[in-house]
């Protein structure tokens, strides 16, 4: 049957109407607010949807945003706009495996440090705008699991109404994809760092430091030869992304180059071992969505950063290579003479060989650095499709 999973998230809403909204919307005595600040819950109204509580009010964190605790004014506030506002109000609970709680959300702090965290990617994933989301929640420790009782809702209508041509609100109803995603999304959280980053870092700025005073890559023929052959290979208009069309042509040996540039004496070991832990890592990865009974691959690590460090290493040699070439033909402009131009070209081509070393520094801080943001990447990119969605008034897709 497998281990079961180390998160449960439990998701509801209440759109403007509908029945139980109320008590999220805070029209009543005994609100939703007060039960996720206090952990006290008058269970006699609801006694079968949540769990529940006793007197014990010093059970629970008090209510907590993006900020910190929350005051009694602010919650004063906040019961007002839940009050006013015609956004749908969705309601979740996240649980913890006993001993996985204890360990990695003990605290509110953590509990907030999390939230803080995983909370931005998923309201862009389901089209709401992290800036313009309000939320507010609290760490319940009256039971063995510790669980964080979490409530959001849109502070403006930004979804595109094909009917009237303005905004309305998000419908409530989210895909269970996406609570899969938040739930994997917090157990990555909690996984240890893969080691030896910083390590390799150092190595790398060392290595490059030697490729300055002449200590060069395991094969510099082979990598020079691989130069000479790009700087007559790569179009010399067009789109030279390393992943466009109009690469096609040269691109293996793009790929070509920056084999030869990992398997550099400096860094080679250091890399494998990066690879094998990220490839540990993913069986972790495999381990945790085995529980959730979810595909795996889409939240792999090792490949996307492969294909993603190819990428941009593959570009800077290409703007290197290009660079070059450039700065050859403007030289030889002012030249007339046919040989003083082949002169001009062939000192190019033989500088791309003495390089070589300088370029194998550079081009292996790239490796780190893709490494060290991959995270960060991804979120931008989640970011810049979400944005461009709204700007076309496609959000709703991810209804």
């Amino acid at each position: 049957m497998g281990n079961p999973p180390n998160v449960v998230a439990m998701l509801h809403y209440y759109e403007k109407g509908s029945q139980g909204r109320d008590f999220y919307s805070s029209d009543k005595k005994d609100d939703y607010v007060g039960y996720v600040d206090k952990g006290i819950r008058q269970t006699e109204e609801k006694p079968n949807e949540y769990l529940g509580y006793a007197d014990n009010p010093e059970k629970s964190s008090g209510v907590f945003n993006a900020k910190g605790q929350i005051s009694g004014p602010e919650k004063k506030a906040l019961r007002k706009r839940l009050r006013e506002t015609d956004s749908c109000i969705w309601d979740m609970v996240i649980s913890f495996e006993e001993e996985y709680g204890k360990a990695n959300c003990g605290t509110p702090e953590k509990a907030r440090e999390l939230l803080n965290k995983v909370l931005p990617p998923f309201f862009r994933s389901i089209g709401l705008n992290p800036e313009k989301t309000t939320w507010y929640a609290g760490l319940h420790q009256n039971t063995d699991n510790r669980h964080i009782h979490l409530s959001f809702f849109q502070d403006e209508p930004n979804f595109y109404d094909r009917k009237t041509k303005g905004k309305k609100y998000r419908r409530g109803k989210i895909p269970i994809s996406k609570v899969n995603d938040l739930k994997m999304s917090i157990e990555r959280h909690y996984l240890s760092p893969i080691q030896g980053v910083e390590r390799m870092r150092q190595l790398l700025v060392e290595e490059s430091r030697k490729a300055v005073s002449g200590s060069y890559s395991k094969d510099k023929d082979s990598l020079g030869r691989i130069c000479q052959k790009l700087y007559e290979e790569i179009p010399k208009t067009g789109d030279l992304g390393y992943a466009s069309k109009n690469m096609d042509g040269a691109r293996s040996d793009v790929d070509a180059a920056s084999d030869l540039i990992l398997e550099n004496s400096g860094i080679r070991e250091p890399y494998r071992k990066l690879l094998l832990e990220a490839e540990k890592r993913n069986k972790e990865i495999r381990v945790i969505c085995s529980a959730h009974h979810v595909d795996p691959e889409p939240y792999l690590y090792a490949p996307k950063f492969r294909k993603d460090m190819k990428r941009r290493m593959g570009n800077a040699i290409i703007k290197e290579i290009v660079k070059k070439r450039s700065d050859t033909e403007e030289a030889c402009r002012s030249l007339h003479h046919p040989r003083a131009i082949q002169r001009t070209r062939q000192k190019t081509l033989m500088s791309l060989l003495n390089d070589v070393a300088y370029f194998t520094g550079k081009i292996s801080r790239i490796a780190y650095e893709e490494y060290a943001s991959q995270k960060a990447t991804e979120e931008a990119w989640d970011r810049a499709r979400f944005e461009v969605a709204l700007e076309k008034g496609e959000a709703e897709v991810e209804l």
